[in-house]
Protein backbone atom coordinates (compact mmCIF):
# COMPACT_ATOMS: atom_id res chain seq x y z
CA UNK A 1 0.00 0.00 0.00
CA UNK A 2 1.13 3.27 -0.94
CA UNK A 3 0.31 6.67 0.76
CA UNK A 4 0.61 10.00 -0.37
CA UNK A 5 1.13 12.85 1.45
CA UNK A 6 0.20 16.14 -0.06
CA UNK A 7 0.39 19.73 1.37
CA UNK A 8 -3.10 22.24 0.78
CA UNK A 9 -3.53 25.60 1.66
CA UNK A 10 -7.02 26.41 2.62
CA UNK A 11 -8.68 29.51 4.43
CA UNK A 12 -10.30 29.61 7.78
CA UNK A 13 -13.65 29.61 6.00
CA UNK A 14 -12.93 26.51 3.90
CA UNK A 15 -12.36 28.31 0.40
CA UNK A 16 -9.47 28.21 -1.82
CA UNK A 17 -7.95 24.73 -1.70
CA UNK A 18 -4.66 24.54 -3.00
CA UNK A 19 -2.03 21.95 -3.76
CA UNK A 20 1.23 23.37 -3.40
CA UNK A 21 3.63 20.14 -2.69
CA UNK A 22 3.13 16.56 -3.74
CA UNK A 23 4.52 13.91 -2.09
CA UNK A 24 5.73 15.81 1.07
CA UNK A 25 5.67 14.51 4.44
CA UNK A 26 5.61 16.70 7.91
CA UNK A 27 5.45 20.49 6.65
CA UNK A 28 7.33 22.63 9.15
CA UNK A 29 5.49 26.57 9.20
CA UNK A 30 7.71 29.50 9.23
CA UNK A 31 5.85 32.07 9.87
CA UNK A 32 8.05 34.90 9.84
CA UNK A 33 10.43 33.79 6.35
CA UNK A 34 7.17 32.97 4.48
CA UNK A 35 8.64 28.84 4.40
CA UNK A 36 6.93 25.57 4.67
CA UNK A 37 9.70 23.28 5.24
CA UNK A 38 9.31 19.42 5.05
CA UNK A 39 11.16 16.12 6.53
CA UNK A 40 13.49 15.99 2.78
CA UNK A 41 14.64 19.34 2.92
CA UNK A 42 12.73 20.64 0.61
CA UNK A 43 10.49 23.97 1.32
CA UNK A 44 7.66 25.81 -0.65
CA UNK A 45 8.69 29.78 -0.56
CA UNK A 46 5.12 31.85 -0.49
CA UNK A 47 7.44 34.79 -2.12
CA UNK A 48 7.79 33.14 -5.34
CA UNK A 49 4.87 30.44 -5.06
CA UNK A 50 7.44 28.07 -5.64
CA UNK A 51 8.88 24.40 -4.11
CA UNK A 52 12.31 24.35 -3.46
CA UNK A 53 15.14 21.75 -2.63
CA UNK A 54 17.88 22.36 -0.60
CA UNK A 55 21.40 20.16 -1.53
CA UNK A 56 23.90 20.16 1.28
CA UNK A 57 27.32 19.32 0.35
CA UNK A 58 30.11 17.17 2.31
CA UNK A 59 27.54 14.84 3.83
CA UNK A 60 26.79 11.47 2.28
CA UNK A 61 24.73 9.82 4.68
CA UNK A 62 20.95 10.62 4.61
CA UNK A 63 19.37 13.28 5.29
CA UNK A 64 16.14 14.25 6.86
CA UNK A 65 14.02 16.32 8.92
CA UNK A 66 14.60 19.95 7.75
CA UNK A 67 14.02 22.90 10.23
CA UNK A 68 14.45 26.19 8.93
CA UNK A 69 15.63 29.13 11.23
CA UNK A 70 12.60 31.01 12.52
CA UNK A 71 13.78 34.91 11.74
CA UNK A 72 15.33 34.77 8.43
CA UNK A 73 15.18 31.17 7.03
CA UNK A 74 19.55 31.21 6.52
CA UNK A 75 19.89 27.92 8.54
CA UNK A 76 18.95 24.86 8.71
CA UNK A 77 18.82 22.03 11.22
CA UNK A 78 18.21 18.00 10.45
CA UNK A 79 19.67 14.95 11.13
CA UNK A 80 21.66 12.74 9.21
CA UNK A 81 22.23 8.68 8.64
CA UNK A 82 19.03 6.89 9.66
CA UNK A 83 20.64 4.06 11.87
CA UNK A 84 22.77 6.96 13.85
CA UNK A 85 20.63 10.08 13.37
CA UNK A 86 23.33 13.13 14.29
CA UNK A 87 22.82 16.40 13.76
CA UNK A 88 23.89 18.70 11.50
CA UNK A 89 23.44 22.26 10.42
CA UNK A 90 23.97 24.03 7.01
CA UNK A 91 23.58 27.57 6.00
CA UNK A 92 21.31 28.09 2.69
CA UNK A 93 21.23 30.49 0.24
CA UNK A 94 18.10 31.62 -2.31
CA UNK A 95 19.57 32.12 -5.04
CA UNK A 96 21.13 28.51 -5.58
CA UNK A 97 19.23 26.35 -2.54
CA UNK A 98 23.01 25.09 -1.99
CA UNK A 99 23.47 24.39 1.71
CA UNK A 100 27.08 25.77 2.76
CA UNK A 101 27.85 22.57 5.80
CA UNK A 102 28.43 24.18 9.13
CA UNK A 103 28.66 21.64 11.26
CA UNK A 104 27.81 17.88 12.47
CA UNK A 105 27.15 17.26 15.83
CA UNK A 106 28.14 14.01 17.90
CA UNK A 107 23.92 14.36 19.71
CA UNK A 108 21.65 12.11 18.72
CA UNK A 109 18.87 13.49 17.35
CA UNK A 110 15.45 12.96 16.04
CA UNK A 111 13.97 15.75 13.87
CA UNK A 112 15.35 18.33 15.63
CA UNK A 113 13.63 21.74 15.43
CA UNK A 114 14.54 25.47 16.15
CA UNK A 115 12.92 27.03 19.60
CA UNK A 116 10.43 29.57 18.47
CA UNK A 117 11.98 32.10 20.89
CA UNK A 118 16.14 32.47 21.79
CA UNK A 119 17.06 30.13 24.64
CA UNK A 120 19.60 32.51 25.76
Amino acid sequence: MRFLINAYTIKPGGSANTLIAENKDQPIWDIQSNKLSFLDLSYYDYADNSLKQIKVNGISNEVSGGSLSPIDGKYIVFEIGDENRKAGIAKTTNNTNQGEKLATGNVTVYEPRWSPVSVN
